[in-house]
């Protein structure tokens, strides 16, 4: 029934067709012709012979699947999920660099994949799944980008359809810790021959900081979401929104304040960010007025919102980010300060409850303190840290590691920009406008003092 669906046509075949006949008959001949004539790049068509015939049988139900999804034929989805996760699970890398070729099929199957994951409940499943073939990806992918690539990397820095099927996942299945690896790695650039979107790399940076949220990494969280103000965009999306009051709440918590979106962010949606956000931006302004009283009085009236949203655990976590707040803003001006004046700094009900803030402060090292449970005073002290100690030079090592991985890299895409043709037609059209405005300009100062003359 599959083969009616694909190939009774009254039209000219189709080339994806016709390539997956050849495929199905196990020719590999035939294979290479169908690629040369398909105009896929010669180098893949030439050992066409040993790729598609050692992995006939993956890339043929890879290409019969991405064919299936990307016209919703109709399909039983447990049935699809199933054929799909026997191709994940086993493609070689030899199969995926020829699937390569066909990128945009195989990005619509990955994205049909993630989304029956996730109506199946099968998230955590899904997680496991798509790891075993971002490792198969991952190598082919190396193999074509050797020169950008950093040796020793679990991935290549190039964001797939698969990148953003694996965060999704990973926040729904809250299996946060396993994607670690990939999520640590940043992206430097779209692998395109695998069909990404735009929408690929907006969702894969807004779910890889939810992940980075849930596990507390507030700092990096912030810096994954502004990303998505990176990414060139013409009108204020739907992600661009959601993301921007995750933003505000991860920039209270990193920095105490709501920091600036990056200047080429487009200005519709920094001018329009009150009337999507009123709440958040009310929420952020009380924030920084380091009052209490103001911050729970936005809460009472956009607790609703925050719910709806499921942004409140992230709301409850900024309350408390001003508590501390306030108690470090004491330890610059006291000493020592009795619990009664800090519960009252922090309109909290009873000296009890200072107490408890201070302790979680003195146990995560943001502050040194020691309590007198007697007098029911605090006592500040300095912090006793030298930073000379192993863990603190391997922390800075790799630090200084990852600069010159990324300096590399950097490195690397401004020279490819700088030989590409676009980039030189552009320089070129500057230099000579430029230099025909110079010399027209001065034409016109000659001709000027000529009539004064």
């Amino acid at each position: 029934m599959g083969k009616r669906l694909l190939f009774c046509s009254t039209t000219r075949p189709d080339p994806m067709e016709s390539l997956l006949a050849t495929l199905q008959a196990n020719n590999p001949a035939q294979c290479a012709r169908s690629l040369k004539s398909n105009k896929v790049q010669e180098d893949l068509a030439v050992n066409a012979l040993g790729v598609i015939g050692e992995n006939v049988d993956t890339v043929s139900t890879m290409l019969l699947l991405a064919h299936i999804a990307e016209h919703q034929m109709s399909v039983e989805p447990s049935l699809y999920h199933a054929k799909c996760e026997t191709v994940f699970k086993t493609a070689s890398p030899m199969a995926v660099a020829a699937m390569l070729e066909f990128g945009e099929s195989l990005g619509v199957m990955v994205r049909r994949y993630g989304e029956l994951c996730v109506v199946g409940n099968l998230a955590t499943q899904g997680v496991n799944t798509l790891l075993y073939f971002m490792l198969s990806l991952d190598t082919s992918l190396r193999a074509r980008n050797a020169a950008m690539l950093m040796n020793g990397d679990i991935s290549t820095g190039l964001l797939t359809p698969v990148h953003t099927q694996l965060a999704l996942l990973a926040a729904k299945s809250k299996t946060f810790s396993t994607l670690l690896p990939l999520l640590d790695v940043d992206i430097v650039g779209v692998a395109k021959e695998t069909g990404a979107l735009p929408e690929d790399m907006l969702l894969y940076f807004y779910y890889a900081a939810h992940c980075y949220a849930a596990l507390k990494n507030f700092k990096r969280a912030l810096e994954v979401l502004t990303l998505i103000y990176v990414v060139p965009s013409e009108a204020v999306s739907r992600i661009a929104v959601e993301a921007y009051k995750r933003f505000v709440l991860l920039s209270l918590l990193v920095h105490g304040r709501v920091v600036a979106l990056p200047k080429f962010t487009i200005p519709s949606l920094t001018r329009h960010t009150k009337a999507f956000c009123a709440e958040y931006v009310d929420f952020g302004q009380a924030f920084e007025s380091l009052s209490p009283v103001a911050l729970n009085a936005v809460i009472g009236r956009s607790g609703a919102v925050f719910e709806a949203d499921r942004l409140f655990g992230l709301v409850k976590q900024c309350k408390d980010a001003l508590q501390q707040r306030a108690v470090l803003r004491l330890t610059h001006t006291f000493i020592t300060v009795s619990l009664a004046e800090i519960a009252r700094e922090l309109a909290l009900e009873s000296p009890a409850a200072a107490e408890a803030v201070v302790l979680r402060l003195i146990d995560s090292g943001q502050i040194h303190a020691r309590i007198d449970l007697e007098g029911a005073m605090v006592a500040f002290t300095s912090d006793a840290e030298r930073y000379d100690s192993p863990a603190t030079v391997l922390k800075l090592r790799g630090m200084i590691e990852r600069c010159m991985a990324l300096t590399q890299r950097i490195s690397a895409v401004d020279a490819e920009i700088s030989a590409s043709k676009p980039y030189l037609l552009r320089t070129d059209f500057e230099a000579q406008y430029n230099a025909l405005g110079a010399g027209g300009s001065g034409d016109a100062v000659e001709n000027d003092e000529s009539m004064h003359m």
